[in-house]
């Protein structure tokens, strides 16, 4: 999660090609100070995405152009080539909710989730497992139950 100030607002957020989840917060705020966890282990889930976490503290800077605050924490998601058009997050604070909000607004896919936000990094290591008849197997499942073996029926 970085930490960014009004002079340097422009430099890590509008300027940088890549999408950010912009979280303005105030020290003081208990709702904010149980956030910042989340963000953590959100920063480190997206680690290795195009996605930047950034924390703006709101009262010891000015609200920068284009975003409206409210409130404590007020969140927001800025897309790589969007970056006059916020999009709140208006929903549960929680990692899931995070994730899935970045996942289906995010300017193109994430490598490691859906736009659902679902894990989706099993399917590039060894031994993953490879679907080609998904229907074939959804109409097998519905006549003869979710088995493992259908020969042994």
């Amino acid at each position: 999660v970085k930490v960014v100030v009004a002079s340097a607002f422009k430099d890590l957020v509008h300027r940088l090609p890549r999408d950010v989840l912009v979280v303005f917060h105030a020290p003081w705020c208990q709702h904010c100070q149980m956030l910042m966890p989340v963000l953590a282990k959100l920063a480190k889930t997206l680690e290795n995405e195009d996605v930047d976490i950034v924390k703006y503290d709101a009262t010891e800077n000015d609200t920068p152009k284009f975003y409206t605050v409210q409130g404590f924490p007020t969140i927001f998601f800025t897309r790589k080539h969007e970056k006059t058009s916020p999009i709140l997050f208006n929903t549960a604070r929680k990692h899931s909710t995070l994730l899935k909000f970045i996942a289906e607004k995010s300017t193109g896919p994430l490598k490691n989730f859906d736009r659902k936000g679902f894990s989706q990094a099993y399917l590039h290591k060894d031994g993953a497992p490879t679907y080609t008849d998904k229907m074939e197997r959804l109409k097998q499942n519905k006549k003869h139950g979710f088995k493992r073996n259908h020969d042994e029926l």
